[in-house]
């Protein structure tokens, strides 16, 4: 859910992973920036349009879901509000889905990212949606025990949807732990207090958040190359040295690339098993792709205006591919 105007300055379920260095999208310096300086940043177009379809896609997915594995509670389902509490009151968080004892977490991602799910019905799903299910579950538990009702019974699950590439529904169902979520939440609270209330950067690190924040904090440069001070010299040889290590373990890899690839031979590839499962390294070629040059082929078609030529004109103008062999090598799950 988009946050507005109110909560821009409050933590939420999905600021949890980046704050705990757990994303892969965003870095402990991109919250810092919106809460305790005001600055939201902006995805990149790519990802923008990607949260866009997300969206998009929540509520049609959720619904889904709870067709297939919940149709005789489907009435007591309803989508989720906005939770603000009193205490502490610089939190909020969103469940997608709701019903008594229970909510439904929404997520859609592409058919390359299938890997990073377990086991469906498991709760194997990535650590950065992990932290956020563990955020919504211990504060809901939390506030419907404080409101002391009666037959309300806090949730004691969240059933995670992840819609796969459009097209693949996949269900996983993660238990309230209530001595994880209150780990995280002190986490959380120690960062906030550490760095968002004095207003101090959290430290640098190696995301594109951080680097793009030391361009805009340094946008104005004196033009004056200096000698190094505090321990900057050290710094500039450990970069170095690593580049030079990068270089070497590049060279490395590229080797046994090679060895595997004369390993394979005329095999489409090989497995290993080692103590961690499997390990599978393919080497062939993709399926091969067409392009059409469809401003010949329409300039064409023009001066043909014969439709049964159509198919020739088109074959005249498209262009078949053929991809190189690729070597692939991944762990297969068992």
């Amino acid at each position: 859910m988009t946050p507005n105007i109110l909560n821009f300055a409050k933590i939420g379920g999905s600021d949890v992973a980046p704050i705990l260095g757990l994303s892969p999208f965003k870095a402990p310096i991109d919250v810092w920036q919106r809460i305790a300086l005001g600055i939201k940043t902006d995805l990149p177009a790519h990802a923008l349009e990607r949260v866009k379809w997300g969206q998009r896609l929540e509520l049609p997915t959720g619904q889904a879901w709870i067709e297939e594995n919940e149709p005789a509670r489907a009435h007591e389902w309803r989508p989720g509000k906005s939770i603000e509490p009193d205490d502490p009151n610089w939190i909020r968080y969103t469940v997608d889905f709701e019903r008594p004892g229970a909510i439904l977490e929404v997520k859609t991602t592409s058919a390359f990212s299938r890997s990073n799910w377990g086991q469906p019905g498991s709760d194997e799903i990535p650590i950065h949606y992990a932290t956020q299910v563990a955020w919504y579950l211990y504060h809901e538990r939390q506030r419907i025990r404080r409101l002391n009702v009666p037959n309300l019974a806090p949730p004691d699950r969240c059933f995670v949807a992840v819609l796969i590439g459009g097209q693949e529904l996949l269900s996983y169902t993660v238990f309230a732990d209530d001595e994880f979520g209150a780990a995280i939440f002190e986490r959380v609270a120690a960062w906030r207090r550490r760095y968002v209330l004095p207003k101090i950067p959290p430290p640098i690190d190696g995301s594109d958040g951080c680097r793009n924040y030391l361009a805009g904090k340094f946008r104005k440069q004196s033009g004056i190359i200096r000698p190094t001070e505090n321990g900057e010299a050290e710094a500039l040889a450990e970069w170095l040295a690593l580049e030079m290590k990068k270089k070497a373990i590049e060279k490395q890899i590229k080797t046994l690339e090679n060895k595997i690839i004369n390993s394979i031979a005329g095999d489409e590839g090989i497995e290993a098993l080692d103590g961690a499962g499997k390990i599978r390294a393919t080497f062939k070629r993709p399926k091969s792709s067409s392009r059409v040059n469809w401003k010949t082929a329409r300039e064409a078609i023009a001066q043909e205006l014969d439709a049964e030529r159509f198919a020739e004109i088109l074959e005249n103008h498209t262009t078949q591919t053929q991809p190189v062999k690729r070597l692939s090598i991944k762990r297969i799950k068992a």
